[in-house]
């Protein structure tokens, strides 16, 4: 799953009692391969991004059978038409609608997370394990 904001992008990877994860950030894509699910078997996936990101400023939190990804764009401005390169519609993809805010919504909620406060706030949580 995913949604957007003007600089972020927030990405959900949903896999039931995954076993030693692989996440790997690079500019222009993602990659994730995990065993897990109700088959037990290896999942693999390479995202290849729309456009570019900031590596060194993603966050990435662990909840359960999810791994949420906060993803920093490298350049901020107008939404992204689509999460992936391809424009093909991907089965396997869908908005995020309970973090959704369209581009156009006014700041009733407030300003979209300060990175390197989420960062220290999750950072907290991950430790207290």
């Amino acid at each position: 799953m995913w949604a957007q904001r003007k600089d972020i992008l927030y990405v959900t990877i949903c896999l039931e009692d995954c076993k030693d994860p692989v996440i790997e950030i690079e500019s222009e894509k993602i990659y994730f391969k995990g065993e897990g699910g109700t088959d037990k078997k290896m999942h693999e996936i390479t995202i290849n991004l729309y456009k570019e990101i900031e590596p060194s400023k993603t966050i990435k939190n662990m909840k359960g059978r999810t791994f949420e990804l906060i993803l920093a764009k490298k350049e901020e401005g107008p939404y992204w038409p689509r999460l992936i390169k391809d424009k093909t519609k991907a089965h396997w993809l869908k908005s995020d609608f309970n973090k959704w805010k369209d581009e156009d919504d006014t700041d009733e909620e407030g300003n979209p997370p300060d990175l390197e406060e989420v960062r220290t706030n999750v950072t907290c949580i991950c430790s207290q394990k």
